[in-house]
């Protein structure tokens, strides 16, 4: 049933004429009391509840007793409190989505449930706060992990490898203040192909990570973006010339030192490369001029030396002056 941008409560009556319910979808209908349910309707067939965007208060917490749930969309609402801890048990939910809203829990309560089959957990700016535990490594069917602007301490535990099907992971702008593992435990989780074969962006800028980086992040071959930046990173940068696909990577504002490697230039599908603010030397690496899709570089704030003109980078159309430190907006045809 779809009854979206629907005002108020005049969905109610629809409810009791419909015993046989499988999938609601009242997003941005302007509903302010979840307990609004729990009078007519028999849920016993739910597959689908999407109430995003509405002002629900308090957490509807009547949702975990619906063992039929597959998919549950209640971000962009106004809700305080507790995640129920009952959503971890649910036998068939595929999709949480709780993004947007004002949500406590720990992280670790979270995670030593048991998620039997969850694929997408989405809790983007809410208040999940504690470690990592190890045991996020049993959610093996999870593809998709957003916490993002929480406040998620401590490093990221090596049991993350046994997320085989993983493809999304982004814990940016949390009080991350570890390590990242330097071995991944039991790389052959995962059918002894590369550690997490499947991940595609893996984004943990703006916390306070530090430590060197290592090397497995130069065997994840699926990269499409990789985002490390306004951490406490130190030492060399990694080569990643494996990284065919990698389209955006970020290591701005951090402690990194050395040269950029010549193998970036390898990197053909490469867009975005940010490594300003860090305290990188040597030369700008003439095979940079051989990315042909490169349009963002930014390099201030280092003791890079270097020449870019249009006949190297034809396709430039942002760069971070490193001499002046000024912004300049490039046309690629004027470079």
């Amino acid at each position: 049933m779809v009854l979206t941008s629907l005002v108020g409560s005049k969905w109610v009556g629809a409810f009791s004429m419909l015993p046989a319910l499988s999938e609601v979808q009242l997003s941005d209908c302007n509903i302010q009391n979840s307990t609004l349910f729990l009078s007519f309707a028999n849920f016993s067939s739910l597959v689908v509840m999407n109430l995003r965007f509405n002002h629900l208060n308090p957490f509807p917490i009547w949702l975990v007793n619906i063992s039929s749930l597959l998919y549950v969309d209640l971000s962009f609402n106004s809700m305080q409190g507790s995640i129920p801890l009952g959503f971890c048990k649910l036998p068939n939910l595929r999709l949480l989505n709780l993004k947007n809203n004002n949500l406590s829990v720990s992280s670790y309560q979270l995670f030593t449930q048991s998620w039997s089959k969850v694929k997408f957990l989405q809790l983007y700016n809410n208040s999940v706060h504690g470690k990592l535990p190890a045991s996020i490594g049993s959610m093996t069917y999870l593809t998709h992990l957003d916490w993002s602007s929480n406040y998620i301490e401590s490093g990221i535990p090596s049991s993350i490898s046994k997320l085989c099907y993983l493809e999304y992971l982004d814990l940016s702008h949390n009080n991350l203040n570890g390590k990242l593992p330097e071995d991944l435990e039991g790389t052959n989780n995962c059918l002894g192909r590369s550690p997490l074969p499947h991940l595609q962006k893996l984004l943990l800028g703006n916390n306070q990570l530090f430590g060197m980086l290592p090397s497995w992040l130069g065997q994840l071959q699926n990269h499409v973006e990789l985002s490390l930046n306004s951490n406490l990173f130190h030492g060399s940068v990694p080569a990643l010339g494996a990284f065919r696909s990698l389209s955006i990577l970020r290591l701005e504002e951090s402690k990194l030192n050395g040269t950029l490697p010549d193998s970036w230039g390898q990197i053909s599908k490469l867009s975005l490369l940010s490594v300003s603010s860090n305290h990188l030397t040597g030369n700008l690496p003439e095979s940079l001029g051989k990315l042909s899709l490169l349009e963002y570089l930014y390099v201030s704030s280092n003791r890079l030396v270097g020449v870019v003109s249009e006949s190297r980078f034809s396709n430039l159309l942002q760069l971070f002056n490193w001499k002046s430190y000024i912004f300049i907006e490039l046309q690629i045809a004027n470079i």
